[in-house]
C-alpha cells in the first residue's frame, strides 16, 4: 500500500519538476556479539526510510525521512533546496524496470536464537584453554530487506537482498607481547552460509596464526620484494587504486589519477575491473540511481580507461554512467562508490612467484592502513608476513607494513598470479559518513623494491 501511495504521489509532481525519483529501503537486522564466552549483544531491529531527488531548472534538490506520512513535506523540501542550489546538472534519460530476488536457501530470521548462540559458543570454546589467548570477540550479523527505486523517467525497480556476516577476533600475549589475529566472512546468502563454516578448521588456523605472530621476529626496515596474497592484493587495489578512480574525488582534485585518464599508469599485464555482478559482497543488479550494474575496466593493459560515476559526476565529466551511484540508505545522496574490485589473472603460479624470489617477504591479508588519494602515498599493514629466502617461505614476521606511492607501485609489479580466488571476506567501506557493502577478487601479486617496516 505504501509503494502504491508513493507512486501515485510521485506522479503528482511530474509536471512541476523536470525530474523526480524516490528511493525506499525496508530492512530487518540482527546482531549477535560474544565477548570472552559471554553474550553481550543479541538485537533485532527494523527500519524504513525514503529519499527524494528533484531537478528544478537543472538544479538538484534532495531530502529524506523515516516517516512515510511525510512524503509531500519531503518533496516540498527537496524542491525548495533545488531552487536555491547553485549547481546545475542534467540526468540522462534512463528507464529500467525489474524485480530482483534475493539468493538464499535459509532465511536467518527463521532460525531459533539458540542455534545461533550455540554456534558462537562452540567457536569460542575451541579457543579456550590456550594460555596465550587472552580475549576473544565474535560477531554474527544478518540483514534482509528490499530496496526500491521509482523515477519520473519510468523506472520501477525492486531489489530484495539478504546479507550474512561473521567475524572472529582474538588477542594473545606472551611475555608481555600483544598480538591479534582475526578473520571474517561476508556473503549475500542466508543462514546456509554459517552452516558451511568449518568451526574446527577455522579455530585451529586462527590460534596457530596468533601463536606464530607472538613468536615472530621483527624485520629491519628497508626495500624488499613483496609477494602479496589474494586478500592483501584485493584490499590494496580497493584502497589505493579504486578510491582514486571515484569520479567525485577526481572532480575535486583529490585523486592522484585526476590527470591520468587514457594514459598508461601500470604495467601492461595489469587489468583492473569493477564488477557488481560477480558473487562477492558488493554484488547488485542496479545501483541506487536505477542504473544497471555492469562490468567495467578501470585499468586495461596498464592504461587508465574509466572512472567510477554517479549520474551527477558522469554528467559533469561528459562520461557514460557506470552504475556506481551508491548510498548507505535513502537518507543519503548517492556517491561514486566501488562494488567488487577484480584483478584479472596473470600467467604466474603462486609457487613460481615464491621460487623466483631470493630475498623478500610474503605478506598475508590486511589489517588496515592509510591512503592519501591526492598524493598517492599509502601505508598498509599485513595481518601476517613471512620472510622469503632462496625461494622458500621461512620465519614469521610480526607488525609488518608496506609504504609507497600508488603510481610507482603500479609500475613495479613484476608478477601477477593466475590463482584468482573468491575469498568472501569483503565488508563495509566508509566514505563521507556512508558505508556500503564491497568485495574484492584477486590473485597473488609480486611488487619489486617495496619500502617495508616492522615494529
Amino acid at each position: 500500500m505504501i509503494r502504491m501511495d508513493f507512486l501515485q504521489k510521485l506522479k503528482k509532481y511530474e509536471e512541476e519538476v523536470e525530474y523526480i525519483d524516490v528511493r525506499i529501503l525496508e530492512e530487518k537486522r540482527q546482531n549477535l556479539r560474544l565477548e570472552n564466552g559471554e553474550l553481550t549483544e543479541d538485537s533485532i531491529s527494523e527500519s524504513f526510510s525514503f529519499g527524494v531527488r528533484v531537478l528544478v531548472d537543472g538544479k538538484l534538490g534532495f531530502a529524506g525521512s523515516t516517516d512515510p506520512e511525510l512524503f509531500d513535506e519531503v518533496v516540498r523540501k527537496a524542491i525548495k533546496l533545488a531552487r536555491i542550489s547553485e549547481k546545475k546538472i542534467k540526468f540522462p534519460f534512463l528507464s529500467n524496470r525489474a524485480i530482483v530476488k534475493a539468493n538464499f536457501k535459509i532465511d536467518p530470521f527463521t532460525i531459533d536464537e539458540r542455534e545461533k548462540i550455540k554456534f558462537l559458543l562452540d567457536f569460542s570454546k575451541r579457543l579456550e584453554g590456550k594460555d596465550f589467548i587472552k580475549s576473544t570477540s565474535l560477531n554474527l550479523n544478518f540483514s534482509r530487506g528490499t530496496e526500491e527505486f521509482y523515477s519520473s523517467f519510468g523506472s520501477e525497480i525492486k531489489q530484495e537482498f539478504i546479507r550474512s556476516g561473521f567475524r572472529a577476533y582474538c588477542v594473545g600475549r606472551i611475555n608481555g607481547e600483544l598480538q591479534y589475529s582475526s578473520f571474517s566472512y561476508y556473503r549475500n546468502r542466508g543462514y546456509e552460509f554459517l552452516r558451511g563454516i568449518n568451526v574446527e578448521k577455522e579455530t585451529k588456523e586462527l590460534s596457530e596464526k596468533l601463536l606464530k605472530l607472538l613468536k615472530g621476529k621483527r624485520l629491519k626496515g628497508g626495500r624488499y620484494d613483496v609477494v602479496c596474497d589474494n586478500k592483501l592484493t584485493g584490499v590494496f587495489f580497493h584502497e589505493a587504486v579504486g578510491h582514486a578512480c571515484e569520479a567525485d574525488l577526481v572532480l575535486k582534485g583529490e585523486s592522484i589519477l585526476r590527470n591520468k585518464f587514457g594514459k598508461k599508469i601500470a604495467i601492461s599485464d595489469l587489468n583492473l575491473v569493477d564488477n557488481p555482478l560477480v558473487e562477492e559482497y558488493g554484488k547488485y543488479r542496479f545501483d541506487h540511481e536505477g542504473v544497471k550494474g555492469r562490468k567495467k575496466y578501470l585499468i586495461k593493459g596498464g592504461k587508465l580507461v574509466n572512472f567510477l560515476h554517479s549520474l551527477e559526476t558522469a554528467a559533469q565529466m561528459g562520461h557514460e554512467p557506470t552504475g556506481n551511484g551508491r548510498a548507505e540508505s535513502p537518507l543519503f545522496l548517492p556517491l561514486p562508490r566501488m562494488s567488487n574490485i577484480v584483478i584479472e589473472p596473470g600467467d604466474w603460479k603462486k609457487d613460481e612467484i615464491i621460487e623466483e624470489t631470493k630475498i623478500g617477504v610474503y605478506a598475508v591479508d590486511s589489517r588496515g592502513g592509510e591512503v592519501n588519494t591526492s598524493t598517492g602515498d599509502f601505508v598498509f599493514n599485513a595481518k601476517e608476513a613471512y620472510l622469503i629466502k632462496n625461494g622458500e617461505i621461512r620465519e614469521c614476521i610480526k607488525d609488518f607494513s608496506i609504504l609507497g606511492n600508488i603510481l610507482n607501485t603500479l609500475q613495479n609489479i613484476v608478477a601477477i598470479g593466475r590463482d584468482v580466488k573468491h575469498p568472501h571476506t569483503g565488508g563495509w567501506c566508509g566514505k563521507d559518513g556512508q558505508h556500503v557493502n564491497v568485495g574484492e577478487v584477486a590473485p597473488h601479486v609480486k611488487i619489486r623494491g617495496v619500502i617495508v617496516g616492522s615494529g
